[in-house]
């Protein structure tokens, strides 16, 4: 099972001054949204999309 966090560009303003590596973010902030699917759900893959590109962690 697998969830899929996207980050839409309504988020674009709270997101602009994060790091980006291909084209994903990569920050903190970023890293406490995954923490908390992954309480919810810890078997899952989360997917993590920003503009059609994706990046999954475990």
């Amino acid at each position: 099972m697998s969830k899929v966090v996207r980050i839409s560009d309504e988020n674009y303003d709270f997101i602009e001054c994060m790091a980006f590596r291909n084209g994903v973010p990569i920050n903190a902030i970023l890293n406490e949204v995954l923490e908390k699917f992954k309480n919810s759900s810890p078997n899952d893959v989360i997917s993590v999309e920003y503009r059609g590109r994706k990046v999954a962690i475990r």
